[in-house]
């Protein structure tokens, strides 16, 4: 990883979660934070900060996760998309993957999955 902070996304409509993780990333360092509390709102953020990974919820109201994933994927290209959902629907892990999702973390999710798949995405952008 280069000495330039690292840019994180974390989109989900429960603080709860985006102030978990948030901490999480505050805790370590070499990276900054944007958070946003629904799909419109981070594919917006996504073009304003230009993230070099994402965190992203699926089942939030409106717009939803799976079709911000698919607008990420139009406006920030191959940015590493990481999906955190507790969704039941076990169609959705294989479903994200397919618009292009580099991995499924599931809620409650744990620390040290969440460390590999950071480090394996920006690993891979690099």
């Amino acid at each position: 990883m280069s000495d330039a902070p690292k840019r994180v996304l974390i989109v989900d409509d429960d603080p709860e979660i985006t102030d978990v993780l948030s901490d999480y990333f505050k805790g370590k360092t070499g990276f900054t934070i944007e958070t946003a509390a629904t799909a419109e709102a981070g594919v917006a953020a996504a073009r304003r900060v230009r993230p070099d990974l994402v965190l992203l919820d699926l089942e939030m109201p409106g717009l939803g996760g799976m079709e911000a994933l698919k607008q990420l994927r139009r406006t920030i290209g191959e940015v590493p998309v990481l999906i955190v959902s507790g969704t039941m629907d076990l169609a959705a892990p294989s479903d994200a993957m397919k618009h292009g999702a580099l991995a499924f973390i599931p809620k409650p999710f744990n620390f040290q999955y969440i460390d590999h798949l950071v480090a394996l995405a920006l690993d891979q952008k690099s």
